[in-house]
């Protein structure tokens, strides 16, 4: 999770899933457009939950707010699991798992550009995100992360391997795949 106040920064549009460091389900991603812009980007799909008035003879008049992009039936399950997990990202608090994570990211860049690997991920970047090649045997890095446990993604057709470090990552999970890596010669 990153601080962002999508108001100050002047975005446009913001929009995030859920399924990871948002720790929500499947079929949640929360949609942010500047109240300026909400005439001018229009709407493709109607339905019961975007429609202000029926107009007769299948003409409808759609609200004029952020109700017009909800067409459909929410994932009701998938809302109330995001509330909650929104709720307790607050309780810790966002700047401070922003503050972990991407510590934890620039352990993890410093590490790796130590052993020679080719690290894509400028180190002052702002992320949880770490990505880098290997130059390697493709099955010997997939079983040596999976013998030690790591889920890592893998990119590139195997050649490349992202870490998207979360806020229950802790220091000794990034040691942890920097020995692995460490051993890949």
């Amino acid at each position: 999770a990153l601080d962002i106040d999508v108001r100050s920064t002047g975005i446009d549009f913001f929009t995030a899933g859920t399924y990871k460091w948002l720790l929500g389900g499947y079929g949640v991603a929360p949609f942010y457009v500047r109240e300026e812009l909400l005439e001018r980007i229009g709407t493709d799909r109607f339905g019961s939950l975007n429609i202000a008035e029926e107009l007769g003879q299948h003409r409808f008049r759609v609200y004029d707010d952020a109700r017009k992009y909800g067409y459909a039936t929410m994932g009701f399950g998938s809302v109330f699991q995001l509330r909650a997990a929104l709720d307790y990202l607050l309780r810790v608090g966002v700047p401070n798992i922003e503050a972990h994570t991407v510590s934890l990211a620039q352990q993890l860049n410093t590490g790796l550009v130590g052993q020679g690997h080719d690290v894509w991920t400028p180190k002052d970047n702002r992320s949880p995100i770490v990505t880098f090649r290997h130059h390697r045997d493709i099955a010997l890095v997939r079983s040596t992360l999976e013998e030690a446990g790591i889920r890592i993604s893998f990119k590139a057709e195997g050649e490349e391997l992202r870490a998207g470090i979360a806020l229950f990552n802790n220091s000794d999970d990034i040691d942890k795949l920097l020995d692995v890596t460490g051993n890949w010669a």
